[in-house]
Order: structure tokens, then C-alpha cells, then sequence
């Protein structure tokens, strides 16, 4: 995984470095930025499918209801008891 991230990080640089010098047209950047884009999905889907924190039910339920507290607070005006 590291050696794809390493890669992907060395074209991005090289390409910033035309991009700076101005030998990209905008729809040649867009491109670089929707090709970097896409790499950068597969690498995440290749590497990490699974969630990787063990998951605890009674933990996510009550941080699912704090969350639910705060934005009722902070977006409805709702006091939070």
C-alpha cells in the first residue's frame, strides 16, 4: 500500500510542478485532478473494505444521541438537558 501511496504522491508532485510552470491547460488539470481522484478511491477501496475500530453498539447509540443532542442545540435552538 505504502509503494501505490508513495507513487501516486511522486506523479501528483510532478505534475504540480508543470501545473506551476503553466504547461497544463485548465481541462488538462481537471483531468490530472479526476485521474488522481479515481487512484486514489482504488487504493482506499483495495486497503481498507473493513472498518478498522471493532465496532461497540451500546458506545455508537449514545454517540448517535450526544450528536443528535448537540445539533438540536446548536441548529434548532433545542436546550440540551
Amino acid at each position: 500500500m505504502l509503494s501505490e501511496i508513495n507513487l501516486l504522491f511522486d506523479n501528483m508532485e510532478a505534475d504540480w510542478r508543470k501545473i506551476n510552470g503553466l504547461k497544463y491547460s485548465n481541462d488538462e488539470i481537471e483531468d490530472k485532478i479526476n485521474t488522481y481522484s479515481r487512484a486514489v478511491t482504488e487504493i482506499s477501496n483495495k486497503y481498507f473494505t473493513k472498518v478498522s475500530l471493532p465496532e461497540n453498539e451500546k458506545i455508537q447509540l449514545e454517540a448517535e444521541d450526544k450528536t443528535e443532542k448537540y445539533f438540536n442545540c446548536m441548529y434548532k435552538g433545542e436546550r440540551i438537558e
